[in-house]
């Protein structure tokens, strides 16, 4: 082959290169580039898409979980409410039995005082008028223990009930005002009125003697505001004081025992 033959089938190899270039390979590779433009573009699309739908995920994630948070904090809310109305309604209800159990505590205690304070004045009478026959026949005897009696209370007065009744006495025209449960003898209103001369110094003393038979038994002497009580309605009264206080006291304590076993029952 010479020379010329071979330069010309290059030159024809040439030409059908730059034929192919023009007429195939940049054609195919226009439509390659273009396809891996699509292809990146699809890409960057289902990438775009995947973080938008990861992101709305996320987002409802944060909402589910604050809407369970606004659940849980709603009861809760609600819960505390419930158990303050509930602590409120307790107190409430507490003290209304309080109130009643102390209502019906002071009814019994007026009702007792008042069935005791009869009993008291029954029985009283009842010593009184037993008292009054027995002693009616003794008169004398029991008038003279009784000034035996208010003797020694006379010698028991303290230094200012002495002036006291000293005092009055001035003021009365020295009177001494003596009640007795029988009638004095002349020698027993004597005897009165030398003993409270004795024991207040004081001279010029009158004895106005009554007779009341409330007393039961005994005298009952009076100098101004000083009272000497030797007769028996005031040992009575005095006895039956102390046995209505007794029983008021024991009552009382039982009241007070029942109406703390009944709170703590209704506490628990």
């Amino acid at each position: 082959m010479d020379i010329w033959s071979y330069l010309g089938q290059l030159i024809n190899f040439i030409v059908f290169v730059v034929i192919l270039y023009y007429l195939l390979y940049r054609p195919v590779g226009r439509i390659m580039r273009e396809r891996r433009e699509a292809q990146e573009r699809d890409r960057r699309a289902a990438e775009r898409e995947r973080a938008e739908a990861e992101q709305a995920r996320e987002e409802a994630r944060q909402r589910a979980d604050k809407l369970e948070k606004d659940r849980d904090e709603i009861l809760r809310k609600a819960r505390e409410q419930a158990d303050q109305e509930r602590e409120e309604r307790l107190k409430q209800v507490e003290q209304e039995a309080r109130e009643r159990l102390e209502r019906f505590r002071r009814v019994l205690e007026q009702e007792r005082d008042e069935a005791l304070e009869n009993l008291r004045e029954e029985v009283a009478q009842t010593v009184v008028r037993l008292s009054r026959s027995v002693l009616a026949d003794a008169a004398d005897t029991v008038n003279d223990r009784a000034l035996d009696r208010a003797d020694e209370l006379l010698d028991g007065l303290s230094d200012q009930e002495r002036k006291s009744a000293r005092q009055a006495l001035s003021d009365e025209d020295k009177t001494v005002r003596v009640r007795a449960a029988a009638e004095l003898s002349d020698a027993q209103q004597d005897r009165v009125r030398e003993r409270v001369a004795k024991a207040l110094d004081l001279e010029g003393l009158r004895v106005q003697a009554d007779v009341d038979p409330d007393l039961v038994a005994g005298v009952a002497i009076g100098m101004g505001p000083v009272q000497v009580e030797a007769h028996w309605r005031a040992r009575i009264d005095k006895a039956l004081r102390a046995e209505t206080s007794g029983q008021q006291g024991a009552a009382s304590q039982s009241d007070e025992a029942q109406a703390k076993e009944s709170q703590e029952s209704e506490s628990a």
